[in-house]
């Protein structure tokens, strides 16, 4: 540990050595940074004490004389990449389907749903998981369970009542086709 002295209070305090050189450690605490920092921002005619006034004509001339003959900062990037924002630009994930850009800007595959053409196994799934039969089935189990995921043991909102093999799969291995397929089988 390094003994330094705050620049505001003179104060003397204990630091790093990797914390100087980032070019932090001038502060004994973040009161003494904003103190510091606002004093520095008066002196020089900028900061928040500002907001919701007009500056001078002497500022703004000041302001005026200083910009004279200098371009904005990312004028040569507008210049090769066009001054219009992405016009006529092909968007990254044309032609690739499924693939979504999240948040945090990985890449993921997404799940691309299947048509709900009539006759369809979703059609067929939703009419199964909406008639009344099913919903009875789903409450029985919820109760039974007392609302607790028997895999995992989480209890609350967003269960699934879940079958030993997929949904989907008991669809296709029994050839369901419709609900009357679905009422004769016990797998459901």
């Amino acid at each position: 540990m390094i003994t330094l002295s705050c620049q505001k209070c003179k104060s003397s305090f204990e630091r790093y050595p990797f914390v100087l050189k980032t070019g932090r450690g001038k502060y004994c605490s973040k009161k003494c940074v904003h103190l510091d920092k606002s004093r520095v921002a008066k002196e020089k005619g900028y900061g928040l004490w500002m907001k919701g006034r007009t500056p001078s004509l002497e500022a703004r001339r000041k302001q005026s004389e200083k910009l004279k003959g200098k371009l904005p900062k990312n004028f040569y990037d507008m210049q090769v990449k066009g001054w219009a924002f992405n016009k006529g630009k092909v968007p990254w994930n044309k032609n690739l389907k499924g693939v979504m850009k999240l948040n945090n800007g990985s890449f993921k595959k997404g799940h691309v749903p299947a048509t709900k053409g009539k006759g369809s196994l979703c059609e067929i799934s939703d009419s199964i998981r909406n008639c009344v039969k099913y919903k009875e089935w789903r409450t029985e189990i919820f109760t039974r369970d007392n609302y607790t995921c028997v895999w995992c043991g989480y209890r609350g909102n967003g269960l699934q009542a879940d079958h030993i093999k997929s949904f989907a799969l008991i669809l296709k291995e029994n050839n369901i086709k419709s609900l009357d397929n679905a009422e004769k089988c016990n797998e459901i």
